[in-house]
């Protein structure tokens, strides 16, 4: 069977699920998805507890599978395999990624979720993504984190238009009046930064739990 199409999605916090069950996210979305990072995040938001010697990502480096490795669960919109239960040296995410192609033939497209102060230690092992975009939680305050990722992906030269599928903002829940004023200078804000780059989406997905 062929390689799968690969989507790397930098996200600031780990409410991007609740981003890919929208209207806008759902357009991101593979028939498995895979949280690349050191540490577990994606598993609290789902309510599970992740075994102590669950691999994650850098399972496939061994005998298992991606699908023995991937859970499913209401909340999430797809399969995914969540990060190991215990530390993960960025070296073996690294080893990982290089591999993932050739162990996932049985897969279409899939959705690698990279929270983005690790996207530089995780580094060019990133690669392996055919494109790339951007899920910011509008509801989150910004970061020092922030600013550096910016700083990286623009290194890094992954905002080219043949590579790059946008910059989506979206706030997780239903919004009050307040909030609602809030997205809405926040959308007015980011209308011009769409006309010199289209990726960049003037619109903030409403995306609801």
């Amino acid at each position: 069977m062929s390689s799968p199409e690969i989507l790397c999605i930098f996200h600031s916090d780990a409410t991007v699920l609740t981003f890919l069950k929208s209207t806008a996210g759902s357009e991101l979305l593979g028939n498995l998805i895979i949280e690349v990072s050191a540490q577990p995040s994606l598993s609290y938001l789902l309510g599970l507890e992740t075994p102590v010697n669950h691999p994650g990502l850098a399972g496939v480096l061994g005998p298992l599978k991606l699908e023995e490795l991937a859970v499913e669960h209401p909340y999430a919109p797809a399969p995914i395999v969540l990060a190991s239960g215990s530390s993960t040296s960025a070296s073996a995410l690294r080893a990982a990624l290089s591999q993932l192609k050739a162990k996932a033939s049985d897969y279409r497209r899939i959705t690698l979720l990279v929270p983005m102060f690790e996207a530089a230690t995780i580094g060019a092992a990133l690669g392996e993504a055919d494109r790339f975009a951007v899920a910011w939680d509008i509801t989150a305050l910004p970061s020092p984190d922030l600013a550096k990722f910016a700083a990286w992906i623009r290194d890094e030269g992954l905002t080219d238009p043949a590579c790059f599928d946008g910059m989506f903002s979206y706030t997780p829940n239903l919004l009050d009046g307040t909030a609602v004023s809030h997205v809405q200078k926040l959308s007015a804000l980011m209308a011009p930064l769409r006309e010199a780059n289209p990726a960049i989406q003037s619109e903030i997905a409403i995306a609801s739990t």
